[in-house]
């Protein structure tokens, strides 16, 4: 009886080697495609908080917002993507680099970049402008913003150079993501802000 080795043929060896390669491979892309999906809902939760943080920021520091329409150091300014006020407001974002008393707030859109900025300065008695001024980006990936006057009748939009707003029960902003960045599951965002008194 002829004697038999107990080892694998090479066959055998081949099929397995061949098995395995293919089921790393499916492992392998089913692993990138996880990674890529944990990335961009990292990437959705980052853009949403900060959506959120801007939305509420903006909201408080226009309810605490000085307007007078005799002086024109505590106007309420809008034009293109831009609004700007004075408030009293303590600054929370650049708290050491701004000092205390009115401060001239400047959300503002960069078309160019796509960001949402804001700049807070404190104002000058002398000459209506602020003074020392902080900047930070608070929002990217924007494709188009805008901000609404409601005066208690109807909807507005806020255009052209920076202006006095007239008299407004409520402010809009609407947001406008780009199609492969927006946080929300609509790519337009738009929320309102009742005026103070």
């Amino acid at each position: 009886m002829p004697k038999r080795n107990n080892g694998f043929t090479f066959v055998e060896l081949i099929l397995a080697v061949s098995l395995s390669a293919f089921l790393l491979t499916i492992a392998g892309g089913f692993l990138f495609n996880m990674t890529e999906f944990s990335a961009r809902a990292i990437a959705d939760s980052l853009t949403s908080r900060q959506l959120e943080f801007c939305i509420e920021t903006l909201r408080k520091e226009i309810q605490e917002s000085r307007t007078d329409g005799t002086d024109p150091l505590y106007a309420f300014l809008g034009g293109d993507g831009t609004i700007s006020f004075a408030t009293s407001r303590t600054e929370i974002i650049a708290r050491s680099e701004v000092p205390r008393g009115y401060l001239r707030i400047e959300w503002h859109f960069d078309e160019a970049r796509g960001t949402l900025g804001r700049s807070v300065g404190a104002l000058s008695r002398s000459d209506g402008r602020a003074g020392k001024t902080h900047s930070i980006e608070l929002l990217k990936n924007i494709e188009r913003l805008s901000f609404w006057r409601y005066d208690g009748k109807k909807w507005f939009p806020i255009t052209g150079s920076p202006t006095s707003i007239p008299d407004a029960v409520a402010l809009k902003l609407e947001i406008t993501f780009r199609s492969d960045a927006s946080p929300v599951s609509q790519q337009t965002f738009s929320t309102a802000f009742v005026m103070p008194r």
